[in-house]
């Protein structure tokens, strides 16, 4: 890397670092109970659910559908995009891609009852959708945490302090799920036995050794898979 460029790199760290520590200091008024307005519909969903609920990534296939017709489910965006032409639609849609949501701006202000679990860091589209429920992502702080060469990360239980950055959608959904007061996590078409990538295995493990913690059960409920990171559950 030449001069010009670890100049502009030190000017980007620096513009992350500030970023971070604003974020830190809107965590902490959270924490006291200084809630914005954009997170006001999170705040009024603590603790509203209990038992189990099912979560479902961007590997999630049609043929479960019928399985879950009687199960409070949070589905990222990515497993919708490959859902959504049955007809199906989850309690709870989650998204924090950008991307994503601009491939369904067309369509997301119709989607009728569900919750839209939404990253801060995403605009809200206009006119915005009802059951739009912003949380507060958190994605730079693995810059500041020596976690990109160990793929370390943090999980929240408080989900209206501060959700952070576990690599996939799917890491949000379950840290939501845990302050939504869930207690069972089945996760379907997450990619849970043997990721394919060491930071989302890292993830799942950082989630695993919270809920061992805390008294929450994971499972991964995808069929045909085998138990890796967590223990199998049918469905």
């Amino acid at each position: 890397m030449g001069f010009l460029g670890k100049l502009r790199w030190e000017k980007q760290k620096l513009k992350q670092r500030a970023h971070y520590e604003e974020e830190l200091k809107k965590a902490e008024a959270r924490k006291h109970g200084h809630v914005e307005p954009l997170f006001q519909p999170l705040q009024a969903l603590r603790g509203s659910q209990r038992g189990r609920c099912v979560i479902l990534g961007a590997d999630a296939q049609p043929s479960m559908l019928d399985r879950l017709n009687h199960e409070v489910t949070l589905c990222s965006a990515a497993g919708w995009t490959n859902l959504r032409k049955t007809g199906w639609q989850p309690t709870y849609l989650g998204i924090q891609s950008p991307a994503l949501l601009e491939q369904m701006r067309d369509y997301i202000t119709n989607i009728p009852e569900q919750g839209i679990l939404a990253g801060d860091n995403l605009p809200v589209p206009s006119p915005a959708p009802k059951n739009w429920i912003a949380y507060p992502y958190l994605g730079v702080y693995k810059y500041y945490c020596n976690t990109y060469d160990t793929h370390r990360v943090k999980f929240s239980d408080n989900a209206l302090e501060v959700v952070y950055d576990g690599y996939d959608t799917v890491y949000s959904l379950m840290q939501i799920a845990v302050y939504l007061g869930f207690t069972e996590l089945v996760l379907v078409g997450c990619g849970c036995c043997q990721p394919k990538e060491e930071k989302m295995r890292a993830a799942f493990e950082t989630a695993k050794q919270y809920a061992d913690s805390h008294g929450i059960a994971i499972y991964n409920g995808t069929p045909e898979e085998t138990e890796d990171i967590f223990p199998m559950f049918s469905l």
